[in-house]
């Protein structure tokens, strides 16, 4: 028999009061404007290129959304290259490097996270969107498969392929009703560290129990 004690977040630490108005401002998100988010190292395995690809194609449908990509990686120059390819990089902005605050703020702030990642053994970005209340658009990969409901914490589509985030983007504008930020919210405790710790001590007793009396 195989115990799975997955990893953990604190989802506390994403449940802030945030003035969406302010944040949004900082990064030239005006109103009623969309702030669409990715969250991740700039690398290969984040898939982020097929995001960038999908924004010629979703900004036709939502002229008036804005693309904000947070992290940093050796993939920066390319990804910046292929925005400027996709003729929208006024509505894309790169920030870098960001502390845990100001992504709080962010995902507490946006409308959608999109996760585009190849390969994801455990989604933790999604897990912090979750605990934040935010939708998420994400591939349909190992550990964020494990992580997300389709249709319920966010919606699930085929890496490597822009049209499927473009998509997967507009499927959750239809169905933007279906998700209720105090359900994803929910959706993440079973990932929590209280969750963590109750399964390892359970873990820890029992396996003393069996070396001891078994």
């Amino acid at each position: 028999k195989v115990d799975v004690i997955p990893n953990a977040i604190d989802p506390k630490k994403y449940q802030t009061s945030t003035n969406r108005g302010i944040v949004r401002q900082r990064y030239g998100v005006g109103w009623g404007e969309k702030l669409i988010l990715c969250v991740g190292r700039l690398v290969p395995q984040k898939g982020v290129e097929y995001f960038i690809r999908a924004i010629p194609k979703i900004s036709k449908s939502y002229p008036e959304a804005k693309y904000v990509i947070v992290g940093d990686g050796w993939s920066r120059d390319l990804l910046e290259s292929e925005a400027q390819k996709s003729g929208y990089s006024n509505r894309i902005k790169f920030t870098g490097f960001a502390p845990d605050k100001e992504v709080v703020d962010l995902m507490n702030s946006a409308d959608v996270l999109v996760v585009p990642s190849i390969y994801e053994p455990f989604g933790i970005v999604a897990l912090e969107g979750m605990a934040s209340g935010v939708p998420i658009v994400a591939s349909k990969v190992d550990g964020l498969a494990e992580v997300l409901e389709h249709n319920k914490t966010g919606i699930l589509f085929e890496k490597q392929s822009s049209k499927a985030v473009q998509d997967a983007v507009h499927e959750f504008e239809k169905k933007r009703d279906l998700f209720n930020p105090k359900y994803i919210r929910r959706g993440v405790q079973r990932f929590s560290k209280d969750t963590f710790r109750k399964k390892y001590k359970n873990f820890v007793d029992k396996c003393i129990k069996e070396f001891y009396y078994s």
